[in-house]
């Protein structure tokens, strides 16, 4: 295996042990145990999908800001939700960091002489 792929692989494993992680398969765990929260979320996204196809139907669009206000007042669904935001905030940190290595003078804005 290269080098890279052994530090993927490292990587990989951190993210797997980091509190964001364990906090996400934590909140996914006590969301799934709630049948109640599993059928809102289910309802939303088959709502969101006909949206998707028919963006002019307001009709649709007022059930989905209902069933999202349903959700985020569902303590489960927020929490699940805030678990995944956390973790992606760490996704987007991991990948600016590669990014500001691939791309050094992308992420400044003295033309690459700070």
């Amino acid at each position: 295996m290269s080098k890279i792929l052994e530090k993927a692989q490292e990587l990989g494993e951190l993210l797997v042990d980091s509190e964001e992680y364990s906090t996400l398969e934590k909140a996914e765990t006590v969301l799934e145990s709630d049948q109640e929260a599993v059928e809102l979320l289910d309802r939303f996204e088959e709502k969101q999908q006909k949206f998707a196809t028919d963006r002019s139907n307001d009709e649709l669009k007022e059930e989905l800001q209902s069933l999202q206000k349903e959700m985020l007042s569902n303590e489960k669904v927020n929490n699940y939700f805030q678990s995944q935001k956390q973790f992606n905030q760490l996704m987007n940190s991991v990948n600016g960091e590669i990014s500001n290595i691939l791309n050094p003078d992308q992420g400044c804005s003295c033309g690459g002489n700070c």
